[in-house]
């Protein structure tokens, strides 16, 4: 028997890519597979390995992919305290993407540092950010940390479908209102030390 001539087919790196992310935004991690891709290309697997070694390869490119989108939704500013933008990002990409939101916690802590430059990225504007200049750093830390605890709550809420009933403009006015109460607190909190402050040194003074 001969060779096999016929010609073989190819896809190329963005469009298998692009078939992969569509299968994490249609239903998570769990739904990337060899097969699965394939399948979306109509095709076989073989495709797949002439241009990528392995399934973890095209993952890394997705996670490129979802960051990039992550990156596009942070960049709207919707509020001029960058706790609350951020927040508000959040509430939007969770809404429009669900899956991809859940994939990105799914890795955040993993092999894959962008997750962490982007949490220095943000921490660094809110270092910047006027609204919150009396805090030290280490209480502007644990003040990001605050939000960003809400902020994943809110976001597997709504991956899981509990908040379904609520149109967008209601989720984002629960978070806007959520993150404004915890630095309302912050900033009390905050007060109240300084007076205390104040008032010993004036009494140590006395």
């Amino acid at each position: 028997m001969g060779a096999d001539l016929s010609p073989k087919i190819r896809f190329s790196n963005e469009e298998i890519i692009e078939a992969a992310f569509a299968l994490v935004d249609e239903g998570g991690w769990e739904k990337m597979t060899a097969k699965n891709i394939a399948k979306k290309l109509n095709c076989s697997v073989q495709p797949l390995y002439r241009e990528y070694k392995s399934l973890n390869e095209i993952k890394d490119e997705v996670v490129k992919r979802i960051i990039a989108i992550s990156n596009e939704y942070t960049s709207v500013k919707h509020s001029e305290i960058v706790l609350i933008s951020m927040t508000l990002a959040g509430v939007h990409f969770a809404i429009d993407h669900p899956n991809l939101i859940q994939a990105s916690y799914d890795l955040e802590g993993s092999k894959y540092p962008e997750f962490t430059k982007t949490h220095e990225e943000t921490f660094e504007a809110i270092r910047k950010d006027p609204h919150l200049k009396e805090f030290t750093e280490i209480e502007a830390f644990y003040l990001y940390l605050h939000v960003l605890v809400y902020s994943h709550g809110l976001s597997d809420f709504i991956y899981r479908g509990y908040l379904v009933s609520y149109p967008r403009e209601k989720l984002v006015e629960i978070a806007q209102e959520a993150v404004e109460a915890i630095l309302e607190k912050a900033k009390r909190k905050k007060a109240n030390e300084v007076e205390e402050k104040v008032d010993a040194d004036v009494n140590g003074n006395a």
